[in-house]
């Protein structure tokens, strides 16, 4: 796995340990359970995605690896949208933690790409 997604999955299990202790200090351990629950859905999304992503070769044509990158935001879309209807059902209470901790790490996904696009762009 390529370096970039190895340090998005860093952060972003960074920001969900974050979430999950915060919510312990609020609201206690079921609210902390819930924000893992919500961070772990997006990094096993960006996990399985990322493989996706990249399952194209290096002698991959541009058709191919648009292929394999729209492959991959779609089983992206659909595996959240599962797990979180799977989390809403089987939880409840902590949506609020699991919601927001959801959130965070998928706005980690922009950061990084806003990041990338900003390092590559300067000297």
């Amino acid at each position: 796995m390529p370096i970039v997604v190895r340090k998005l999955l860093l952060f972003q299990s960074l920001i969900t340990l974050i979430a999950a202790v915060l919510a312990f200090a609020i609201d206690g351990w079921f609210s902390s359970r819930a924000a893992l629950a919500g961070g772990l859905i997006v990094i096993g999304a960006t996990v399985f995605s990322a493989r996706r992503a990249f399952s194209a070769g290096p002698g991959s044509s541009p058709e191919q690896i648009l292929a394999a990158l729209v492959r991959a935001e779609a089983f992206k879309f659909v595996f959240i949208a599962v797990s979180v209807f799977a989390a809403v059902m089987l939880m409840e209470g902590g949506h609020l933690a699991m919601f927001g901790t959801l959130f965070a790490t998928l706005l980690a996904n922009h950061a990084a790409l806003l990041f990338m696009a900003q390092s590559k762009s300067t000297p």
